[in-house]
């Protein structure tokens, strides 16, 4: 079975928080964690200009300019990770650049941490600072290689996400010329050829009774994954439950209760890494493009 939760847990993320409003307006304003690091990103390049107006006048070495580049370059990862990790954005909705983008980010601060750690670690076997005051920095490192961790599970969930969408179009693509092979790998249920996102509550709601737990949805309608295909995944869902298997039966079971099409993948059409799943909803079909 695919695992689709996704847990922003490893570093810290701030709730929304209250930002006082102008005077007399009694309004707020949500503060995310994306507004703290855009606004780090925004001090960094301040301080960087402050610096290289006091190197120029010899009043800073070098070195200070340097610290503050590789200070800017944290930031500017970090809000990358706002955004591709701990945004509101589901996993459905993240396009393979912005995967790389986010695992390649969440890489550079480990390194650039790594660095640091090895300096403090140099300094503590001279004799200059202590094993309590190197502490704090291989925490840091500890944490961000958390995150990393993070970023990679979530990068391989689009991955997985994406080779979905992908084995639904070619399986509708070789329909009539490979009846024999879609037998085996494919289960398709007509129903009554309906099927609509707010028939879902009742579908999730039969599921957690039976089963104590929430139903794996994967893609909820149209996502950016199925938009980049070409693919019309409007008011059709994907659940990541292998359909032989005793959740997958059950939910086969009661969509044919309810005439509720699918159709059940149980393995990838040759070429295609992906998990087994269960589409509801009638066959996606090609995106019509304008002008055509």
């Amino acid at each position: 079975m695919l695992h689709v939760g996704i847990c922003a847990g490893g570093a810290w993320q701030p709730a929304s928080l209250p930002r006082p409003g102008k005077s007399g307006a009694g309004d707020v304003s949500p503060v995310t964690y994306a507004t703290f690091t855009d606004a780090a990103v925004l001090r960094a390049r301040n301080e960087i200009d402050r610096i290289k107006l006091l190197v120029h006048e010899g009043a800073l070495p070098q070195r200070r300019l340097d610290q503050a580049m590789a200070a800017l370059a944290d930031a500017e990862d970090d809000s990358v990770l706002a955004r591709t990790l701990y945004g509101s954005t589901g996993v459905e909705q993240l396009s393979t650049e912005d995967a790389k983008l986010m695992v390649d980010a969440a890489q550079r601060r480990v390194d650039r941490q790594q660095a640091v750690v090895e300096g403090r670690e140099e300094l503590v076997r001279d004799g200059i600072l202590s094993k309590s005051e190197a502490e704090p920095q291989t925490q840091e490192l500890e944490m961000r290689r958390r995150t990393l961790d993070l970023a990679k599970n979530r990068s391989k969930l689009q991955e997985q996400l994406a080779a979905m969408a992908q084995t639904e179009l070619e399986m509708e693509r070789a329909r009539g010329a490979e009846a024999a092979l879609f037998a085996t790998v494919m289960i398709r249920y007509d129903g009554n050829g309906a099927f609509h996102l707010d028939d879902l509550k009742t579908i999730q709601a039969e599921y957690e009774k039976h089963f104590r737990q929430q139903l794996p949805v994967s893609a909820l309608g149209q996502t950016f994954i199925h938009q980049a295909l070409g693919f019309d995944h409007h008011d059709r869902v994907d659940v990541a439950l292998t359909p032989d298997q005793p959740e997958g039966l059950w939910l086969r079971h009661l969509l044919e209760r309810l005439h509720i099409p699918y159709i059940a993948f149980r393995q990838a059409v040759a070429g295609s890494a992906t998990a087994p799943h269960i589409h509801i909803g009638i066959a996606s079909t090609r995106l019509k493009v304008a002008g055509r």
